[in-house]
């Protein structure tokens, strides 16, 4: 799942996972024993304003690359992509929400990653984004940080 927010929105907030789910029956937080943070409400007065909430995106298909492919840095990559969910109900009217709408593919280019990288704190990887020459398609590529890199995660 791809999360593509209208908004600037600090790397402290986006550590804590999005609740992304709802229990059956029971009381709002249900029985999970997880740490998450409320999705955005439509309405942009309330507390959780709706320009906090992203456009989710899910995997439409997964390319894997070698060698012999072009690739933006050589070596074995992998090409995902993903599609929007379908927007129903009451829409954000915020600013850059429309604009975040219009993405109708994302597609995210990474080289495969050195196993090693879940042992090390914190696991962060830093990404370019780009338009494509479509309209409606973002090119997101992932790449090991580099020292004075400000850090988008990932």
């Amino acid at each position: 799942m791809v999360h593509l927010y209208p908004a600037a929105v600090p790397p402290h907030e986006l550590q804590t996972p999005l609740r992304t789910f709802r229990a059956w029956s029971g009381s709002p937080a249900g029985p999970f024993m997880v740490n998450t943070r409320p999705e955005a409400t439509p309405n942009a007065t309330a507390a959780l304003p709706c320009h906090r909430k992203p456009v989710m995106f899910y995997l439409d298909r997964v390319t894997e690359m070698s060698t012999s492919t072009p690739a933006p840095a050589g070596g074995n990559w992998t090409l995902t992509e993903y599609v929007p969910e379908a927007l129903t109900g009451e829409h954000c009217n915020a600013t850059g929400f429309d604009a975040a709408t219009k993405v109708q593919t994302i597609q995210v280019i990474a080289l495969k990653m050195d196993p090693a990288i879940w042992k090390r704190a914190p696991r962060r990887q830093c990404c370019k984004v780009q338009n494509a020459n479509e309209e409606d398609k973002l090119i997101v590529k992932i790449h090991e940080c580099k020292p004075d890199e400000a850090g988008t995660w990932v």
